[in-house]
């Protein structure tokens, strides 16, 4: 796969031009490289056809138009994100600089509208957890807890094993090594009973307990029928089936809309839900950009009905608005590290106390309102990790201790406040109130005729004014 420039140097040495082109063939991502090809293939093949000898915009344009006739717009993205690849490496053609068929793509895809996988609700998690059968059901439970806590893909349950689950007793700590996005996530499964008493840590160790010890492979989820566990690992296009089976038990309407994806969406639309910000949705989920997550946040309906009260009762609401996980910009210690809260303490630097508690949100694992959650377990897990992080009692809430603002006003001044110079003068705090705002006015009345007078700053200066307004006001009165 050469570039013209290495066509017009004869004298470029044949290992460098092979080396060359093995480097450039690796620039397409791994996974998908086949797909990649297969999609230039048949673009060159369509110019064949056409007998097109070029690469110019009105082609490109010629070919998605007539692409667009068989092909929906995601579809029509797709072949132009391959094919600007491929034409790239292959034949040193650059058509992201092609604003018309930007334009052209950009115009197909309005009003169209994604058919998106549906989500779980908390209530229908706990529900499928307490009701659904461990006989037949127990395999389902576990990939349903794991799902949602970590916001896993298919794959990613599909490729898990035994070594990225570390049961320290009160906490499951699981670790996702590779994600689709190359980013090592982790996230946490707490041993606190639930809304629904439920221990979801002895769910995940009883169908580890059925697991055959003659098992080969390393994989965590194998297949469970009838209370035993086999030695088969669980495919992963069952994984995509096991959120349909999850609704059909439910008799939820439409199980077939609820997709391999719909773990990863309902664990994502339950943490903005409960008041998640952006920032942990990107690390809970391990998302880079801010457009996708951002759609989950769009589409919270408690973050419109957020917006709605905002907007008629001038935010004053009955939501919790005291989120142990959310992120505070003031949450920052004397090094410059910004620090991430929960009901049992902060934690500095290491981000498991951030899936930790964005964990916790996810499913609802507070007792009540505004209490504190799993405070115990989580600083138990904090410690048998070696993380540091700064407890709670020397963390007091941003609360100031309550006192005369006047209080404030002489320390920062150098002044008496009106309460010191009452009790002195043996007069109504009121009174020198009044008495020095006549005559803070009467000063600036005269200041603007006589600029670059000097006002008084000391004590006395304010003990005499409220003298002289009081005399003042008494002779007027008199």
């Amino acid at each position: 796969m050469e570039s013209d420039s290495d066509e017009s140097f004869s004298c470029t040495p044949e290992e460098i031009v092979k080396a060359a082109s093995t480097a450039t063939s690796n620039l397409l991502p791994e996974k998908s490289k086949g797909q990649y090809l297969i999609e230039f293939d048949l673009f060159m093949k369509w110019r064949a056809e056409k007998q097109v000898c070029s690469f110019t915009e009105r082609v490109l344009l010629a070919y998605f138009e007539e692409k667009s006739k068989q092909w929906k717009s995601p579809t029509l993205w797709s072949t132009y994100s391959k094919l600007k690849s491929t034409l790239l490496i292959n034949n040193n053609v650059d058509i992201s600089k092609y604003s018309k068929l930007i334009a052209y793509l950009k115009n197909k895809w309005v009003g169209y509208k994604p058919r998106k996988s549906k989500t779980f609700s908390r209530e229908e998690v706990y529900k499928f957890l307490e009701d659904a059968p461990d006989k037949h059901f127990l395999m389902h439970k576990v990939a349903l807890i794991l799902g949602i806590a970590g916001a896993l893909r298919r794959k990613e349950l599909y490729k898990m094993i035994l070594e990225d689950i570390n049961d320290t007793g009160t906490v499951l700590i699981i670790t996702i090594p590779d994600s689709k996005t190359h980013i090592q996530r982790r996230f946490t499964v707490i041993a606190e009973p639930t809304q629904k008493n439920l221990n979801l840590i002895e769910i995940y160790r009883k169908y580890k307990a059925q697991r055959p010890k003659n098992v080969k492979s390393n994989h965590f989820f194998l297949q469970f029928r009838n209370g035993n566990c086999k030695t088969q690992v669980v495919g992963i296009n069952t994984f995509s089936k096991i959120p349909s089976i999850v609704a059909k038990y439910l008799s939820l309407p439409n199980p077939d809309h609820y997709t391999g994806h719909a773990f990863r969406r309902s664990s994502a639309s339950l943490l903005v839900d409960s008041g998640g910000d952006l920032i942990q949705l990107k690390k809970h989920g391990g998302w880079k950009s801010n457009a996708v997550a951002e759609g989950y946040v769009d589409e919270s309906i408690q973050n419109k009905m957020d917006c709605a009260n905002k907007i008629f009762t001038g935010g004053q609401s009955s939501r919790n608005t005291s989120n142990p996980a959310s992120f505070s910009a003031n949450n920052i210690n004397d090094n410059g590290v910004r620090r991430w809260g929960f009901a049992g303490g902060w934690t500095v630097g290491p981000t498991t106390a951030v899936e930790a508690a964005a964990t916790a949100n996810v499913l609802g694992m507070h007792s009540a309102p505004g209490s504190e959650f799993h405070t115990t377990t989580v600083t138990d897990s904090l410690r048998n990790e070696n993380i540091k992080f700064v407890q709670k009692e020397d963390n007091p809430a941003n609360c100031p201790e309550t006192r005369p603002i006047e209080d404030f006003w002489s320390l920062l001044k150098g002044k008496k406040s009106t309460m010191c110079i009452a009790r002195e003068l043996g007069i109504n705090e009121h009174t020198v109130r009044r008495a020095l705002h006549k005559s803070t006015h009467n000063e600036s009345v005269k200041d603007k005729q006589r600029s670059g007078r000097p006002k008084c700053t000391n004590n006395r200066d304010l003990e005499r004014k409220v003298l002289k307004e009081i005399s003042t006001s008494g002779s007027r009165h008199h």
